[in-house]
């Protein structure tokens, strides 16, 4: 017989099933990771910018010591001399210590009014042609008096400037006289040895000792002046954002407007600007516009490849490769069943066939050929020539007592039991000897019969066959 091969489709379905089911929980399990992924980005880009702007706070203060140290001279003694303000001043490291200083100067509030007075008293510690240099005439002006540059050659606001000539600085320094603290101006654009320079003037009220600064109104009436110090914007942001967290990209704009021809100073200028998600402003100070920087701090590569990129998609090929593996084992196991299955049935289907052919042997054999019960002689199955005789038919229900009795004399039928039928010696369970019958067709034969065992017991149960010849 031809051996075939065949799976059934509920079969073939199960692997595919599993596959497919592996493939969707992967596919799920990476959504889920990638979600709680860009949860904990985003707590943790939030967390990282939060300690960077109390950090950068933190570096601030020095720029406050630093106008706080030079207000005491002006506050602690009735009058200073230029000898004095350049002794104090060479003691400091500008380039160590304040990184972006370019100038420092004492400023002063002088009305329209005190004008000429004030021109005339500053003659004397400064020069005789001191005089109050502003674009237009206004009922104030905010005039440098002592006044100090890193490089001699970059003076931009010597004695006399007034620094309330352009509205931007004129705004900040009176935010700064009503607020009692530092204000810094909007950026400025100055070309510097065919170099553009953004500079920062920070202004540091100082009022007049023991009087009262509870309210505005009497901030106004005990301003002495400002210590204002001016910054190159870029070294000054460098110092304030350069060394920030390496997850983190730091952009100044100036002002409140946040966008690329407002930028100043970029941590990362050579980064495209990509949509993250992530995004994190914030203003140094709330004046309506009009002075400090806006801050926007987003993810930096490191942080994108690290924290806010998707889950790495080994997770899913994981899953599939592994769920490949299951259905292919199921596909293995279930072919293999099936195989099995044809396998024993065709094993069995030959086996048949064989017993078939061994059962036409025995039953159409020329001698007598009979398989009977060792416990009551009952006859399981006889051959045709057996039946033929002594007369009986295959439907008739069979003894091998009625058989001896039919074919066998009377003084020779308890031999022929003794030879057919149990019990069979030990050592050697066959039994053979020779027989005289008178079958049903009338004549007289003279057989050598054997009888044996089939399970080489006589318990109950067991079967013996026995043959003629």
């Amino acid at each position: 017989m031809e051996k075939m091969f065949k799976v059934s489709p509920k079969s073939k379905f199960f692997p595919i099933a599993l596959l497919l089911l592996g493939i969707a929980l992967s596919c799920i399990y990476w959504v889920y990771e990638t979600h709680e992924k860009n949860k904990f980005s985003r707590k943790y880009f939030e967390q990282v910018a939060e300690n960077s702007w109390d950090m950068m706070g933190k570096r601030l203060l020095l720029q406050e010591n630093l106008s706080r140290a030079v207000s005491g001279l002006f506050t602690t003694s009735d009058a200073i001399s230029t000898v004095e303000w350049d002794r104090f001043l060479d003691a400091m490291d500008w380039e160590g210590r304040y990184p972006g200083l370019q100038e420092i100067a004492f400023v002063v509030p002088v009305t329209e009014e005190e004008r000429e007075r004030f021109e005339r008293r500053m003659q004397f510690p400064f020069s005789p042609y001191f005089r109050v240099e502003t674009e237009e005439k206004r009922d104030d002006y905010f005039v440098v008096t002592f006044h100090r540059a890193l490089d001699p050659a970059q003076i931009f606001y010597k004695a006399g400037t007034d620094l309330g000539s352009e509205k931007g600085r004129r705004e900040a320094a009176k935010q700064s006289r009503d607020w009692g603290r530092p204000v810094f101006s909007p950026l400025i654009i100055r070309r510097v040895n065919q170099e553009i320079r953004w500079d920062l003037i920070y202004f540091y009220p100082v009022y007049r000792p023991d009087r009262d600064i509870t309210n505005v109104k009497n901030r106004r009436a005990a301003l002495f002046g400002w210590i204002a110090t001016v910054y190159d914007a870029k070294k000054l942001f460098e110092s304030l954002y350069g060394s920030v967290h390496v997850d983190l990209r730091a952009e100044v704009f100036d002002g409140l407007l946040v966008s690329g021809n407002s930028k100043v100073y970029d941590t990362h200028p050579n980064m495209a600007t990509e949509s993250s998600g992530l995004e994190w402003v914030r203003l140094t100070q709330s004046s309506a516009g009009q002075g400090g920087w806006t801050v926007r701090f987003s993810p930096s590569l490191l942080f994108i490849e690290n924290y806010q990129s998707r889950a790495s998609a080994i997770i899913p090929i994981a899953g599939f490769m592994i769920s490949l593996a299951i259905a292919l084992a199921s596909w293995v196991l279930v072919s293999g069943r099936e195989r099995a299955m044809e396998e024993a049935l065709l094993i069995t289907q030959r086996l048949g066939v064989s017993e078939e052919r061994f059962m036409r042997i025995i039953l159409y054999a020329p001698i007598p050929v009979v398989v009977h019960s060792a416990v009551d002689g009952r006859i399981i199955q006889a051959n045709q020539r057996w039946l033929e005789l002594s007369g009986q038919r295959r439907d008739q229900k069979l003894f091998l007592k009625e058989w001896v009795e039919r074919i066998c004399p009377e003084e020779q039928r308890q031999e022929v039991r003794d030879l057919l039928g149990a019990p069979f010696p030990p050592d050697d369970p066959l039994k053979e000897g020779e027989l005289t019958l008178h079958p049903r067709d009338g004549g007289v034969r003279v057989w050598m019969v054997r009888s044996r065992p089939l399970d080489h017991s006589v318990v109950e149960g067991g079967m013996i066959i026995s043959m003629g010849m």
